[in-house]
């Protein structure tokens, strides 16, 4: 896979689980299926950080080229 690919998908990932993830500890319960995804998303973050090193710069082009990927 694409290590842009990789890196927005983990991004998404870890962000759309932390609400739910932050919202189950609040309420004292076992947040089984948010951490699973959270952990997922780090990892697939992990991946692509260790394939290519991004700057902060290049961030936000990553996500613009898997968007124009998928809308082409």
């Amino acid at each position: 896979m694409d290590n842009d690919l990789l890196m927005v998908a983990g991004f998404v990932l870890v962000f759309g689980a932390l609400t739910p993830l932050l919202g189950a500890i609040a309420d004292r319960r076992l947040p089984r299926t948010s951490l699973i995804v959270f952990l997922t998303g780090g990892v697939l973050f992990g991946v692509a950080f260790a394939g290519h090193a991004y700057d902060i710069a290049e961030i936000p082009m990553a996500f613009l080229r898997v968007v124009a990927r998928v809308l082409h």
